[in-house]
């Protein structure tokens, strides 16, 4: 039996992201493009255990668990498509027919609602992250749809598949199974700096999870967390790492730092990776803070890069958000 709506907590909604990207609210990239996945984060959103559409068609008006949303721009409101519903998190599809401009997307469950700002815009590329936080290494596969990372990393010339959502609108029913196609947007793929070869810019066969298939480029500066960065219509989504080795070598490496071929082997073999670092921050008011840190990181940490270094490979760039005034740089070392 459902919440009676006069007992259920009132939705409150903190912000909207894109569901790969998440980049926060007001940041000049931080809009939700037409036909692509977003999530709203808050509380009294949907039930205490999350609930997953697992079934076509995905639904619209009939909700998730008791969560609908609409999304409204000028004059027009459309149902989005329901992915997930929980209590602190929900998840949908903006309908590609949602037009462009300052959007209000509205959460409803048991009968209460509560509503939010975005801007929808027609493309905005964000790229899925291993860690699935929107930053560190990219959700990129080889030929063979296996993921790229320090220990299975691509190389020069490699064809490979980044993922992501926001590429941009499509015709036709989006609750459905989709049809593969490349939209034209022009999609630009910068590999540390480089501009990479884009062979196909679409949708994949899921409902607003896109592709973008690319060739390594030749010549570029090689690493542990090389840069990829995504222009597309203008907008650059955020910008992550993917791993990339000299032909034939079975990990990747860095110049500097503790991501070396020979300590990424060990932690292949141990199953784990021992750390030390130090971070130094400085505050704009002038309070400087210096930190040392000893650790150890399982394989799969490595890999997706949580408590590792922020630093990227010689020859690459990263971007983040950070809270406050405050600004982090890390070494570590093995």
């Amino acid at each position: 039996m459902g919440i009676p709506a006069a007992m259920a907590a009132a939705p409150a909604i903190t912000g909207v992201y894109s569901a790969a990207a998440w980049i926060p609210p007001k940041l000049p990239n931080s809009g939700i493009a037409q036909g692509s996945i977003f999530a709203v984060t808050g509380s009294g959103m949907g039930p205490a255990t999350l609930v997953q559409a697992l079934t076509l068609p995905l639904t619209t008006t009939q909700g998730l668990a008791g969560t609908t949303i609409q999304a409204t721009v000028g004059s027009m409101t459309v149902n989005c498509i329901m992915f997930y519903s929980s209590d602190a998190q929900v998840s949908a599809i903006l309908p590609s027919a949602t037009p462009v401009g300052a959007g209000t997307p509205a959460v409803s469950y048991q009968g209460a609602r509560a509503s939010a700002s975005i801007a929808v815009l027609a493309a905005n590329f964000g790229t899925s992250t291993l860690n699935e936080g929107g930053t560190g290494p990219a959700v990129v596969t080889d030929v063979n749809y296996t993921p790229i990372t320090m220990i299975h990393p691509a190389h020069p010339g490699d064809a490979l598949t980044l993922w992501g959502t926001g590429l941009g609108p499509v015709t036709g029913d989006e609750t459905i199974a989709q049809t593969q196609v490349d939209l034209g947007t022009g999609v630009q793929v910068f590999v540390a700096n480089q501009p990479a070869k884009v062979l196909y810019g679409g949708r994949s066969n899921y409902s607003g999870l896109d592709q973008i298939d690319f060739v390594v480029p030749d010549g570029i500066g090689i690493g542990c967390k090389t840069s990829i960065a995504v222009l597309v219509k203008g907008v650059t989504g955020n910008v992550t790492t993917t791993s990339i080795a000299p032909a034939g070598q079975a990990t990747c490496s860095d110049a500097t730092g503790a991501l070396t071929a020979a300590n990424l082997q060990k932690a292949i073999a141990n199953g784990s990776f021992n750390t030390a670092g130090i971070d130094i921050s400085r505050v704009t008011d002038g309070d400087d803070t210096l930190l040392a840190y000893f650790g150890n990181l399982p394989l799969n940490s490595i890999i997706r890069s949580y408590g590792v270094s922020f630093i990227p490979s010689i020859g690459s760039c990263i971007a983040y958000e950070i809270g406050g005034l405050s600004l982090v740089l890390s070494s570590t070392v093995s």
